[in-house]
């Protein structure tokens, strides 16, 4: 993503997750009340696929937050940069999610 007016670009790590789909909004609204840190993008909402893009320096607390609320429900990290070609995976949530960095 390029600063208007300063030609600068800031790169964003993204982070794919299998959640339970019923609380992929639950998910979304924790991460606005941590403003700046990540934006979460549903991919495939019936397969509870969603991906997570972090700024730059936020991936630790994207972590923790993601590790936090997988105490409660289901979160996993996808397998893969294309998690439509994992199959459910039985497990907890790891403490390195697939990261995919790329510029926006």
């Amino acid at each position: 993503m390029a600063l208007a007016g300063r030609g600068m670009e800031m790169e964003t790590s993204k982070q794919y997750y299998r959640v339970d789909r019923r609380r992929i909004n639950f998910i979304r609204f924790v991460f606005e009340a941590y403003e700046g840190v990540a934006v979460v993008t549903t991919i495939d909402a019936s397969k509870g696929l969603i991906r997570l893009a972090v700024a730059p320096g936020c991936e630790p607390v994207a972590r923790e937050v993601m590790a936090d609320l997988g105490r409660s429900i289901l979160i996993e990290p996808a397998q893969s940069d294309n998690p439509f070609l994992n199959e459910p995976s039985r497990g907890q949530l790891s403490e390195k999610p697939i990261v995919n960095k790329e510029v926006s």
